[in-house]
């Protein structure tokens, strides 16, 4: 178990390839991905407003999947398999889907609850670039200080660990912004 994070590309029908991006998926396991919400909690990089999953996305926004799945098919196994992405009816689905994951935060900072569960919330490329210029404006004694506050006994290596940890998913988030941002699932 544990939170993938997929890019969400702008072009849904361009392949992978020639985008640039090396890297189209970040995966935390449980542990992982607890210790990057106090990391990005202790450095301010996200919005600690409560946020429910019902606030986040409301029932009456959600997408009736019924109307799309072939008979027989349950309609949430057809929406996340690969043979519904060729599907045009499920391209336009998956971008109006994606618009209502959500209302923006107020500080335009991702909600601290979208990395809270895999449940396929949308971080926005505006989200993602706002916490990585908010990253990249913090001055490395920041960054150490605020690692140590998590580490249980300030080990050195445990902190040099995660601040690779966090400059790879930075670099990974800076690279979502110049797309269409991420899905966490």
């Amino acid at each position: 178990m544990g939170y993938d994070m997929y890019l969400e590309r702008k072009d849904l029908t361009a392949p992978a390839e020639g985008s640039g991006i090396a890297r189209t998926y970040f995966r935390y396991n449980i542990w992982g991905m607890r210790t990057m919400r106090q990391i990005m909690q202790a450095l301010d990089l996200v919005d600690l407003t409560p946020a429910t999953y019902d606030e986040l996305l409301p029932k009456d926004k959600r997408p009736n999947l019924t109307l799309f799945a072939p008979p027989g098919v349950d309609p949430d196994d057809w929406y996340w398999t690969g043979e519904s992405k060729s599907d045009p009816r499920w391209q336009e689905l998956h971008r109006r889907d994606l618009a209502w994951l959500g209302p923006e935060s107020p500080s335009g900072l991702p909600y601290l609850a979208k990395f809270g569960s895999n449940d396929g919330w949308w971080v926005r490329p505006e989200e993602c670039a706002k916490m990585v210029a908010k990253y990249y404006a913090l001055t490395p004694d920041d960054v150490t200080k605020a690692l140590e506050s998590i580490s249980e006994d300030s080990d050195a290596e445990w902190v040099q660990g995660w601040r690779k940890e966090l400059e790879d998913w930075m670099a990974w988030n800076a690279a979502a912004a110049n797309e269409n941002g991420y899905t966490v699932r």
